[in-house]
């Protein structure tokens, strides 16, 4: 036992300066416990979202911010957080000293944005613990081999103390965070969810995998150099999730929890050649810029074509879209994107033989009646209430005035009456067919939502000129309804 201990502290833990000094406190009360505390820190609260947002709009034409240029700046945020504690801890009269990545000994590759950690030089922190020093150590970035900062991607300050640990055979790495340990599920969610008191490796990385709070490379770095590791929160006194070996619970739970991913982001390259190694050719570029894929679904091909989808996280989504349209050895028809979707799924090794999981849980969903086009279809109907509201408007109040310009006083009144009729009875079919065609695109059915289309603008054409003339309009509204509500029925099954 050498009393290393490695501590993380997310953003946030240290949101604000009365949170950073109640961690100042905290690692000081460790140092003098008789421990060597080595602290990893976060950008404080949402300040890298902020530095992102900033890189965003400084430039031109929408272009994408220079991977090189903007690791430098999202680094400055930890650095933030590193030195503001080491002041806060020097204040209490203790020894402490800050360090960047690079500084630290930190050295990755040489991928921009998602770098991977190939060495620590721990020469430096060794000498630094002699001296009996305190070490704040800024998370989430290192430097390649030209001297270039790197930040290593989401998650990067999970995988950084981790990998610390290992590198300083430490006795335990602490991730303190918002959350009192590892749950069955989102307590932030599921008010009901269980903490658990042990987890081991594998299945603790299927849940960061699969979007638990810890990032999956520091699980895996974990597993591999045997370090435990311990999720507890911040500022509670309750104990925390150890991750460890030696805890079977294949044994125990066949289930060990429900991950959820709001961070999931989607692309399809449509009608692409079905040809042997198209799906390496896909793949590769991405896999040489560090984008890691989850879920692949390649559908049956047709007439030698294939449509070839597969999930990503957010932040990958425009890098990945850019390389897939500029790689000119692939042959498709159009590379589509789609964000803000989410993943739920089932996490525990004892799950493999035994059967009926999947469908305890997509019957749970379906008593639920969780659809994908009910959310859309409310939103439709608000929209089309809105459209029918405004024509009605126009047309009550500009229509009337144009038929004023008459001499008939008879023919005024009645062409009025007509025309108001025609207004509000044509608004309800608006809002009838704003609804249909919104649901379609909601469910993805862009074929019939496109037939639609094109049977509404001709029976429009056909039709409309008899409400002018007031003559056939409900036999005319009878006929558009029959025939979109048979389109309708066809595109959902029914």
């Amino acid at each position: 036992m050498n009393k290393i201990v490695v501590q993380k502290y997310g953003g946030t833990s240290i949101g604000d300066v009365e949170k950073l000094k109640s961690i100042a406190k905290k690692v000081s009360d460790k140092k003098e416990a008789g421990f060597f505390p080595i602290v990893v820190v976060s950008a404080m609260g949402k300040s890298t979202d902020e530095l992102v947002r900033m890189s965003e709009e400084v430039t031109f034409n929408k272009k994408s911010p220079d991977l090189r240029e903007k690791d430098t700046l999202l680094s400055t945020g930890e650095l933030v957080s590193s030195t503001l504690l080491a002041i806060s801890i020097k204040s209490l009269d203790k020894k402490v000293i800050s360090l960047s990545g690079s500084q630290a000994g930190i050295t990755t590759d040489d991928i921009h944005g998602s770098a991977r950690i190939s060495d620590i030089n721990t020469s430096r922190i060794l000498q630094e613990i002699k001296e009996d020093k305190i070490i704040i150590i800024a998370g989430f970035q290192g430097v390649n081999i030209d001297g270039d900062i790197t930040t290593l991607g989401r998650g990067g300050s999970d995988t950084t103390a981790v990998a610390l640990a290992a590198a300083l055979n430490a006795d335990v790495c602490e991730i303190y965070t918002d959350v009192e340990g590892i749950y069955t599920t989102d307590p932030r969610i599921v008010s009901n969810a269980k903490k658990l008191d042990k987890i081991n490796y594998e299945d603790m990385l299927e849940m960061a995998v699969l979007g638990a709070k810890m990032h999956p490379r520091s699980i895996e770095l974990a597993s591999i150099y045997d370090v435990p590791v311990y999720v507890a929160g911040t500022f509670s006194k309750e104990t925390g999730t150890l991750i460890t070996k030696g805890v079977n619970m294949e044994k125990t739970k066949t289930v060990t929890g429900i991950a959820i991913d709001k961070n999931v982001s989607k692309i399809t390259i449509k009608k692409i050649k079905n040809l042997p190694g198209t799906a390496a050719s896909i793949l590769k570029p991405l896999s040489d810029n560090s984008i890691s894929i989850d879920v692949i679904v390649q559908n049956t091909p047709s007439d030698g074509f294939i449509d070839f989808s597969f999930s990503l996280s957010q932040e990958d989504l425009e890098k990945a879209y850019e390389i897939l349209n500029n790689n000119n050895t692939l042959d498709f028809e159009e590379v589509v994107k789609g964000e803000d979707f989410a993943k739920v799924s089932l996490v525990g090794t004892g799950m493999q033989n035994a059967p009926g999981y999947a469908t305890e849980m997509f019957n749970a969903l379906g008593e639920k009646n969780i659809k994908k086009s009910s959310y859309y279809l409310a939103q439709s109907i608000v929209l089309a209430i809105f459209a029918s509201v405004i024509v009605s408007i126009i047309g009550i109040y500009f229509g009337p005035a144009i038929i004023l310009l008459m001499n008939d006083s008879q023919v005024v009144m009645e062409l009025s009456m007509d025309y108001l009729n025609i207004i509000f009875l044509g608004s309800i079919f608006i809002f009838i067919q704003m609804a249909v065609n919104s649901s379609l695109s909601a469910i993805g059915d862009t074929k019939t939502n496109r037939n639609v289309l094109i049977v509404s603008f001709f029976l429009n054409i056909i039709l409309n000129p008899l409400f002018i003339f007031g003559y056939g309009f409900i036999p005319a509204m009878g006929i558009k309804g029959i025939a979109l509500s048979t389109i309708f029925s066809q595109a959902l099954g029914t």
